[in-house]
């Protein structure tokens, strides 16, 4: 299925170096594996302040996950 990422999301997928074009047709197998890339990059880089914030980045990678559950 194709799902509606921005280009801010886009580039974000981009970042993590995946075996395939997020912005084409996605096999559950990719969704899966989206998701659980997303979910290590926001362990690592989404979080602000003592870790109970996020930031920009984690917000994104909310967002990625939020259009994966649609």
């Amino acid at each position: 299925m194709k799902r509606p990422f921005t280009k801010k999301q886009l580039d974000l997928l981009d970042k993590m170096d995946l075996p395939f074009d997020p912005s084409g047709d996605l096999s559950d197998e990719e969704e899966l594996q989206i998701e659980e890339s997303v979910s290590d990059y926001f362990a690592l880089h989404g979080l602000a302040g003592n870790g109970d914030q996020t930031n920009q980045t984690g917000e994104l990678c909310a967002d990625v996950i939020t259009i994966l559950a649609q």
